[in-house]
């Protein structure tokens, strides 16, 4: 297994945004996308075949921490302005789901098999 803390995976210098947005749909269309994301990254640098499992687990982090960073600027009277949806029910009844889903998402195998 790899060990993060050991560094065993490099630094990127690029964002992992379109790896981590790859996935919607049934399983069936989430491999084919994420395919496709593949082969489009690896025009520009090699993909580390042993960090497909972390795939989920960093869309878990960065949802988490998109909603750490609305709670932060709360506060902000221009900020509740223009989230007026984040403090409500309904945002975090949606979030529990959200997080729900990505834990079955975590104990599926990658979608992409090397």
């Amino acid at each position: 297994p790899l060990d993060i803390a050991a560094g065993d995976i490099q630094a990127r210098h690029f964002s992992v945004d379109p790896i981590l947005d790859a996935g919607a749909g049934e399983r069936e269309d989430r491999v084919r996308q994420m395919g496709d994301v593949l082969a489009g990254y690896e025009d520009f640098h090699e993909f580390d075949e042993r960090e497909l499992h972390l795939i989920e687990a960093l869309r878990t982090l960065r949802l988490i921490h998109y909603s750490a960073w609305l709670a932060q600027r709360w506060d902000d009277p221009a900020f509740k302005q223009a989230f007026p949806w984040f403090n409500t029910q309904r945002y975090w009844q949606d979030r529990v789901l959200e997080l729900r889903e990505q834990i079955a998402l975590m104990e599926e195998p990658p979608l992409w098999q090397a």
